[in-house]
């Protein structure tokens, strides 16, 4: 039964591919392309070689070629940003808040992984904030700080963190 399924697919895959495009203007001086043409615009219709927009094997191999060069790009960008948000993390998760460097909480509850995600987003803007001006930051900000982005998405909106 797949068999047949697949020599039907691959039958239709060779019509499209041979169907006829033709082109006429409509009486709003609208261009149309389509495979087939309304009655009343047969007469003015002209038909276009589709073979000429095909792909050559080579183009083709190349276009594999990009993209998957394209894959692994994409890979490696996305193995060095979870890397990134490893870094950003607490070694171990909950962290005590004695062992971070917000110092002992009044509570004495354990720093949960959000909790420290916050902290050092905060941290992060407490270092900018001296940096901005009205139509930027300076530049010497991104020698001095680290870019956090906002962990809002992972962890919920912000929770008030002193310091």
């Amino acid at each position: 039964m797949k068999s047949i399924a697949a020599i039907v697919f691959m039958f239709a895959a060779g019509l499209s591919q041979a169907a006829d495009i033709w082109r006429w203007v409509d009486e709003h001086g609208r261009t149309h392309m389509a495979d087939s043409v309304p009655e009343r615009y047969k007469a003015a219709a002209t038909k276009i070689e589709s073979q000429k927009f095909q792909l050559s094997e080579s183009e083709r191999a190349a276009a594999a070629a990009r993209a998957a060069k394209d894959r692994e790009r994409l890979a490696a960008i996305e193995t060095q940003r979870s890397r990134a948000e490893a870094a950003q993390l607490p070694a171990s998760s909950p962290v005590s808040a004695a062992s971070s460097p917000g110092g002992q909480s009044s509570t004495d509850k354990p720093e949960t992984e959000c909790d420290a995600l916050w902290r050092t987003y905060h941290d992060s803007q407490r270092c900018f904030a001296p940096h901005l001006f009205p139509r930027g930051i300076k530049a010497e900000a991104f020698q001095q700080c680290k870019i956090v982005l906002s962990p809002s998405q992972r962890c919920g909106p912000a929770k008030n963190i002193g310091g």
